[in-house]
């Protein structure tokens, strides 16, 4: 337990470095650099989305995730990592924002690091409660679990609102909230698909082939999330195309005046929904680990793409910095997902749904 908490320590410590090394770069106004929060906005929506993944199995009671249900709870340190990588992105890179030069009521410096932190920090700790509790079937579970949804989507609200619309500033858009939300769960029952994937060689073929039907289930939750994904895409892109006023169409103009982001916006929309929907709407191919993982690792790519057309046009981006950066992040989530036995209370039948013989990692 000494060695997985070091090891965990120092995952922690090396990104938070990273972070913090990261900020103190870059300049003003458009060519501020957006590495960190490039970074951020992939993780957060990848952690909180997996661990309201976990809350929705918890209120609902639902069997379809109990093999990997320690991993999806095991991320929860990386939530208080991703509330300190905010604070010092925005500490150091706010001026990024049009908006700081003409503050209002809503949009001011102090206004907007207060209810952004705190709400970041109050879904690190209700997610903290919430895997503790739902790890042993504890009896406050669904509780934790409903009010871990309600900060979830409050935050994943503020992140689309403050952190990638604000930039965009007068833009304006109503979906916008729901639909980081929404993708945000969408990339927590994608990652899920690596979980299920890594069970195939650490169980016994018999036991896993008992899976089948719980395999299947969460195959579909992406493949329906998938198609939701889409459908808000498109009444976003139809109020806005309908109403053709110069201040919402401003968002799409400027990224279809550069070639290489119009057709990243089309990739997006193709990695999103048509690839997973396509390989997804068979039966078989949601019962095959192997192809559910390759229809996340689409999913996760599709995602990363997204941010860069989100971002791209208002910040700078250093390909170097955000490998490396990445990479911090990356070694913290595995380390968490790999040593989650020492994160997470012993309890509940998740927790014999492997050998302890056979653990996954």
């Amino acid at each position: 337990m000494k060695k997985a908490a070091r090891v965990l320590a120092f995952l922690l410590l090396a990104g938070g470095a990273a972070v913090a090394s990261e900020a103190g770069h870059g300049g003003h106004g458009p060519e501020k650099s957006g590495d960190l929060l490039y970074v951020l906005l992939f993780w957060v929506a990848i952690c909180q989305g997996l661990m309201a993944v976990g809350a929705v199995a918890t209120f609902a009671g639902a069997r379809w995730i109990a093999p990997v249900r320690r991993h999806v709870l095991s991320v929860w340190p990386m939530l208080w990592l991703l509330a300190a990588g905010f604070l010092v992105w925005g500490f150091a890179s706010v001026d990024a924002y049009k908006w700081t030069g003409n503050e209002g009521r809503w949009l001011n410096r102090d206004y907007w690091l207060l209810r952004n932190g705190g709400l970041m920090f109050l879904t690190a700790f209700l997610g903290t409660l919430l895997a503790r509790e739902a790890a042993r079937e504890g009896p406050k579970r669904v509780t934790l679990a409903v009010l871990y949804l309600f900060s979830y989507v409050a935050t994943q609200t503020l992140v689309a609102v403050d952190w990638v619309m604000s930039l965009e500033y007068p833009w304006t858009s109503s979906l916008f909230g729901g639909f980081f939300f929404m993708e945000a769960l969408l990339s927590g029952f994608a990652v899920s698909g690596f979980f299920w994937w890594s069970l195939r060689g650490k169980m016994e073929p018999a036991r896993f082939a008992e899976t089948k039907a719980q395999r299947r289930d969460m195959a579909a939750m992406h493949f329906g999330f998938s198609v939701f994904w889409a459908y808000l895409m498109f009444s976003q892109l139809l109020v806005i195309w309908y109403s053709n006023l110069p201040e919402e169409t401003e968002f799409f103009l400027k990224r279809l005046e550069a070639p290489w982001l119009e057709g990243a916006l089309y990739a997006v929309l193709g990695i999103m929904f048509v690839v997973p929907f396509v390989v997804l709407l068979s039966r078989k191919m949601k019962e095959t680990p192997f192809v559910v993982a390759c229809m996340s690792c689409v999913t996760l790519t599709g995602l990363l793409i997204e941010r860069v057309v989100y971002l791209a046009p208002n910040l700078h981006l250093s390909p170097p910095t955000i490998a490396v950066l990445f990479v911090g992040f990356a070694a913290a989530f595995v380390s968490c997902v790999k040593y989650r036995e020492h994160l997470l209370p012993p309890g509940g039948a998740e927790a014999h749904a492997e050998p302890a013989h056979e653990a996954v990692h």
